[in-house]
């Protein structure tokens, strides 16, 4: 029973040292991407923004190793969207404007 308990708790950690290390890689990839793409062309980060979706994201990735909290990861993906909201909009406003675009030079 004992033998049971540990390898419960030993796949949780693992299961949470995978998120962990996934976040660390993809945080890291990101920020060396931004910083060498700074020197080729103009960018702006608003990096008080990015950490604050990470922030969230960890959070969300920490709920999600727990399985009983649902409904807050779905809270919290809806708090990263309205954060990202402006650059949605421009997402969709540029496909829009794209099939409107190809819609006009058909006929």
């Amino acid at each position: 029973n004992d033998r049971e308990k540990q390898m419960i708790f030993v796949l949780l950690y693992i299961n949470c040292y995978i998120t962990l290390s996934t976040m660390i890689g993809y945080m890291v990839t990101w920020i060396l991407r931004t910083f060498y793409l700074k020197n080729m062309i103009n960018i702006k980060v608003n990096w008080r923004e990015h950490v604050i979706s990470l922030i969230i994201v960890i959070i969300q990735a920490i709920f999600a190793t727990l399985n009983n909290f649902f409904y807050i990861q779905i809270i919290l993906a809806i708090v990263n969207i309205i954060l990202y909201r402006r650059y949605l909009k421009m997402i969709f406003e540029k496909m829009l404007n794209r099939i409107n675009y190809k819609k006009r030079n058909r006929k």
